[in-house]
């Protein structure tokens, strides 16, 4: 890249006018970094510690030596391989490039195809539709957001979406996009759609091609395996982010993360250890929320489904309740769902659907997960109460009591 670090999750945002795209571009160097745009890591040297670069413009070499090296190569989009992935008008979601490019096209087009039912595919069609544009969501799997919410919290995603006037048609695999040059329509379960531009955000893969040419392990989820100091198989090698493989914090399992958060928490322990400290990262719990429409859902840990996958018995509570006293002006319903293992009680996951108070309930649940709480603890915490900030008995508070319930 031409420029330094920049933040992704923002391009849904400048797409739909909130922000623009050079906001986005963090630009600032902290003292003693030395920042190499349009270079490109092409090898490591792991016994002689040294790194290969190459300068994309002119292709001339330099080698860098290191005491400590940091892999924080990130990931790849997907591009399905179907036909006309390759047509005109046909974008990802992951550079300001695209971003540019989305946003030209939204404005000389009247009918838009976002391909994947993630976080990502959410926010951009929600934005496209503010542009104006006619907009249909293309999601395989029954509901949208499948990796984040279990079908019944996900109905409040699909309300949102279809009220704001986004088609949504989820079940039916996008087998084809037509055109002669550019997109022309969208081919999803045997039926055809018509688009005039289609957005791909069916997921990432990590980047770890220097990594595997330099002959570092690379996990079973297609990351580089580290440990949970994020050390990699090669010494003194560490790999922080979205190209690296760690562990599910609830089942152990081994797991990539492609969020911003948790590829923060991965690069200060590899930054530590890197400088000869001592740290750890506890795993992944995926703790994720999106912007639907005028509310956010979001989920921390496993989902029901996921946690089947992983052989894990759960039993569930859902509730919906005001956020504050509903005599407060601006009051409005949060929903929150409560997941446990049946057999000893401990809370695996949580996911909650509101106007206002999401992430901060969603951290709050994510922090007694990773400590191993039950609703008991939730139910019995001790929290702050006014009428304008809480209500009395607080949502994650209600969820829980209703999971003890259960429980018992």
């Amino acid at each position: 890249r031409t420029h330094g670090l920049y933040h992704p999750c923002g391009i849904p945002l400048a797409i739909e006018g909130l922000v623009r795209l050079e906001d986005l571009v963090h630009d600032s160097t902290p003292p003693g970094v030395r920042m190499m745009c349009g270079a490109e890591a092409v090898g490591i040297d792991a016994g002689s510690r040294i790194l290969t670069v190459r300068d994309v413009k002119s292709g001339a070499e330099e080698k860098v030596e290191y005491d400590r090296l940091i892999l924080a190569t990130g990931g790849s989009p997907v591009r399905p391989r179907i036909p006309g992935t390759d047509l005109h008008a046909v974008f990802t979601v992951r550079s300001l490039q695209d971003g540019e490019a989305i946003i030209e096209t939204a404005g000389r087009v009247r009918r838009a195809a976002v391909v994947g039912g993630g976080a990502i595919g959410v926010e951009v069609s929600l934005s496209l539709r503010r542009r104006g544009l006619d907009v249909l969501l293309f999601e395989q799997m029954q509901h949208p957001l499948p990796g984040i919410l279990d079908g019944d919290m996900a109905e409040i995603v699909t309300r949102k979406l279809e009220d704001a006037g986004v088609r949504v048609v989820c079940g039916g695999r996008v087998s084809e996009i037509k055109g002669e040059h550019s997109a022309r329509a969208v081919v999803a379960g045997g039926e055809e759609y018509q688009a005039e531009m289609v957005v791909m955000a069916v997921g990432v893969v990590p980047e770890v091609g220097l990594a595997r040419e330099s002959g570092i392990r690379i996990g079973r989820t297609g990351g580089i395996r580290v440990d949970s100091g994020m050390r990699t198989s090669a010494k003194d090698v560490f790999a922080a982010g979205e190209c690296a493989e760690t562990v599910n914090a609830v089942t152990g399992e081994p797991a990539v993360s492609f969020l911003a958060s948790t590829a923060a928490l991965m690069g200060r322990v590899a930054g530590i250890n890197a400088a000869g400290g001592r740290a750890e990262f506890p795993g992944v719990l995926s703790s994720t929320v999106v912007r639907a429409d005028n509310i956010f859902v979001g989920s921390t840990g496993l989902t029901s489904s996921s946690a089947q996958q992983s052989g894990i018995d759960t039993v569930s509570a859902r509730v919906r309740v005001s956020d504050r006293p509903p005599y407060v002006p601006g009051a409005s319903a949060m929903t929150v769902k409560l997941i446990a293992d049946s057999g000893s009680g401990r809370l695996v996951g949580g996911q909650v659907a509101g106007k206002s108070g999401v992430a901060e309930t969603l951290d709050m649940l994510s922090f007694a997960i990773r400590k191993g709480c039950g609703p008991e603890e939730l139910r019995d915490m001790e929290h702050c109460y006014m009428p304008c900030a809480s209500d009395l008995i607080s949502p994650l508070q209600v969820a829980a009591d209703a999971l003890l319930r259960k429980l018992r």
